[in-house]
């Protein structure tokens, strides 16, 4: 089926997408600036996308985050085989919905959650290290007032979801948290997908549990701007097919 919201040539409601924790990527021919906008608006949102994500004040930005977690709505996130990814925001009750859908369809095996990152639109900032010149994944120091991508904070929040979902589902395969990177030291985009293959090809099923985790794939060095803005404007399906052939 292919799946497209209102705002793509108005052929498929946007509302009867949302009715589900999660939409088929290879399918959807949605854009990502047009997913993106429709799903935070239907969360209470006002975020942008893209250029207009960048004109946002930090204060906006507070309080739209705000606003989601108190309503406490799931966003709908993008499928591939067995991999669960998210265009828009992930808080920590975010992919609760996802995995209960799951098990209530049926859908049994083992579900692993990779955690503590951020993510955004732009992909994952990168640095180079200065003692051996590795480009690896920046680390989040909000008490230096750096949003980075590393973040194990993120970790500890997601482990009590895992266990209250673990008393309710325990009899149809486990719900564990892992990090989604191996070493501080390595962390990069071609590591995750190592870690996530490898999770798949053993029969988990796996939720990337950070926002815009879709575009984890890309990396930008941090300072500069990311060098694949047009995709916004095209079909989620081409991201999902040219990044993610590997699922």
């Amino acid at each position: 089926m292919t799946l497209k919201c209102d705002n793509c040539n108005k052929h498929s409601p946007i509302l009867k997408v949302l009715r589900f924790p999660w939409v088929d990527g290879r399918a959807l021919n949605c854009t990502s600036v047009c997913f993106w906008q429709t799903m935070n608006s239907a969360m209470g949102m006002n975020f942008g996308f893209g250029r207009e994500m960048e004109n946002l004040t930090r204060e906006d930005r507070k309080t739209n985050s705000s606003t989601a977690k108190e309503k406490s709505q799931s966003p709908t996130l993008i499928r591939v085989g067995n991999l669960f990814m998210s265009i828009t925001y992930m808080g920590k009750n975010s992919w609760g919905d996802c995995v209960r859908s799951l098990r209530q369809s049926n859908e049994g095996g083992d579900i692993v959650v990779l955690s503590g990152v951020h993510g955004t639109e732009g992909g994952m900032a990168t640095k180079t290290m200065k003692h051996g010149g590795k480009t690896v994944w920046t680390k989040h120091k909000p008490l230096e007032g750096k949003k980075g991508i590393i973040d194990d904070s993120h970790i500890t929040d997601d482990l009590a979801v895992a266990t209250s979902l673990r008393s309710n589902f325990n009899d149809v395969g486990t719900v564990s948290v892992a990090k989604a990177y191996g070493s501080r030291d390595t962390a990069t985009s071609a590591k995750l997908k190592t870690l996530t293959k490898g999770l798949l090809d053993s029969g988990k099923l796996v939720i990337w549990g950070w926002c815009s985790s879709l575009y984890s794939m890309r990396e930008y060095e941090s300072g500069t701007q990311p060098n694949w803005r047009p995709d916004w404007e095209g079909p989620v399906k081409s991201v999902v097919s040219s990044d993610f052939a590997w699922v």
